[in-house]
């Protein structure tokens, strides 16, 4: 990968109204970003930066006035339901590419790439809104989390699969801005509730400038008086994934928390607060991994206290909405992203790198087949295509493997694999190229491109009758270091 400072701009706003979603996901793609040394500034309204003051100055990050245009920049990152079209096209003369986020599939786009990170959205339903060749990514798989979420995941996995699913402790945090008092409204069930729930630890999420912020303070100072509840109110956190690994049972919206819970199963009754939040909870609801009370508005405090109760009384419905919130996320969505926009702003006019989809089953199936190839692989089996495409989707869900389709004049010429060991960050290679395209030089400029993308160092493990195959891994760096019943193993630091 190209190790010039690319230089960003993401263009979003936050408000009272809309929340802080755009804002926060565009933050963590951001630090993603200006981790790989790329420069990263934001275009946001007055009224996003006075109300969202604190995120912004601990950022880091520049913003600039919303009527800004830069005289260049490699990527414009927009995440803005107000701006369309018009605004993409316009933006074209000082941005080479435009990546969209959306979340409402009804409205054409001008961009190089498409992510839609609602569960059960298709590609289809981008198909004619975009540009023929935009990249569009679609589904909770690519859901823009910050890292400590997919850090915990594995340690979510093992304390709710051991824990006995009593609900003693219990999230609330529908959005920081408290749009239209939700937040109080809840408590105040806690209020009405007498001795109707067992006792619980509660912890209530909120930012510093939240409205109705000294109601909910007296609400809680009440609830704790009352000496049935512990209420703890939280300002402007920084560990959210902590509070949702440590909760049994979370209150939430619809919004990019969804996937937050998902990916650390935490199980959910959600509130939907914005129309865009529908479609997330139908689909979440009949998958099972949230209980959906419905719209705001038409909820009862009578609604929350049963629904709480009865989850307290049958700690099997926890474990089953545990279960499925696991299902939706893995949390490695933003690794992703990271991935495809790699391959699209690769430098190299010859050899380029694309993530694999489920849709090149088919294709890597008939290359790895193939009888020359079949020869020089590890395991000269032939591969049913039942067989394959079950490993396949299990590569494409495993944040810790990296499968690409290297092109060259928008032709498919091969496929290489990464495959990250977590205990020595090393990637083991793997790779093929097309039968038509061998001995055209095709494997050494597609592994030399990984390696310029990913951080080694780097293994492979080759047949020692595999000459071709020696020959690549040799020309780009690696070195012999052991053989052992006829297989020989590579290593490049």
């Amino acid at each position: 990968m190209n190790t010039r400072k690319m230089n960003i701009v993401f263009r979003c706003d936050a408000s009272p109204v809309i929340g802080s979603g755009h804002l926060m996901r565009c933050l963590t793609l951001a630090d993603v970003f200006s981790a790989k040394n790329w420069q990263c500034s934001f275009i946001s309204s007055a009224e996003s930066v006075e109300t969202f003051s604190a995120i912004i100055k601990k950022s880091g990050y520049p913003f600039l006035p919303a009527d800004s245009a830069p005289k260049s920049t490699d990527l414009l990152v927009i995440d803005h339901y107000g701006l369309g079209l018009e605004y993409e096209k316009s933006a074209r003369e000082w941005s080479k590419y435009i990546l969209v986020l959306d979340d409402l599939a009804d409205r054409p786009h001008d961009c190089d790439i498409l992510i839609d990170q609602t569960y059960g959205r298709a590609e289809e339903d981008y198909k004619s809104l975009v540009p023929e060749n935009c990249r569009i990514l679609t589904g909770a798989q690519y859901a823009i989390l910050r890292p400590q979420f997919g850090e915990l995941r594995a340690q979510a996995q093992e304390k709710r699969a051991r824990q006995e699913r009593t609900l003693e402790n219990l999230l609330i945090s529908l959005g920081s801005t408290n749009l239209h008092n939700i937040t109080g409204k809840i408590l105040s069930a806690f209020v009405e509730a007498k001795n109707d729930l067992s006792p619980l630890q509660i912890h209530v999420v909120l930012g510093s400038k939240a409205a109705h912020i000294e109601e909910v303070r007296k609400t809680i100072e009440a609830l704790n008086q009352a000496g049935r509840h512990n209420v703890t109110l939280h300002q402007d956190v920084e560990n959210m994934a902590e509070l949702m690994l440590e909760a049994d049972l979370a209150i939430g919206a619809g919004g990019t928390t969804s996937w937050e819970r998902c990916t650390l199963g935490l199980p959910t009754i959600l509130i939907e607060i914005a129309d865009n939040q529908k479609q997330t909870a139908q689909a979440l609801a009949t998958h099972g991994a949230i209980i959906n009370l419905g719209w705001h508005e038409d909820v009862t405090l009578a609604d929350i206290l049963k629904t709480i109760t009865e989850l307290q009384q049958t700690p099997q419905a926890l474990q089953s909405l545990s279960q499925k919130a696991f299902e939706i996320c893995d949390g490695g969505g933003t690794q992703k992203i990271l991935n495809h926009l790699k391959a699209l702003i690769s430098t190299s006019p010859d050899i380029r790198l694309r993530p694999a989809r489920l849709e090149d089953a088919q294709l890597l199936l008939d290359w790895r087949n193939d009888p020359a190839t079949r020869q020089a692989s590890l395991n000269t089996d032939i591969i049913a295509y039942e067989d394959h495409v079950k490993w396949f989707k299990g590569v494409l869900e495993d944040q810790n493997r990296h499968l690409y389709i290297a092109t060259h004049d928008n032709h498919d010429v091969g496929t290489i694999r990464a495959d990250l060991t977590p205990e020595t960050g090393a990637y083991n290679l793997s790779w093929s190229v097309a039968p038509e395209h061998q001995g055209k030089g095709v494997g050494k400029k597609m592994l030399s491109r990984l390696m310029e993308e990913l951080e080694g160092p780097f293994t492979a493990t080759i047949r020692k009758d595999n000459t071709a195959s020696i020959r690549i891994a040799e020309t780009t760096g690696m070195m012999l270091e052991k053989e052992a019943q006829e297989i020989l193993y590579y290593c490049k630091n």
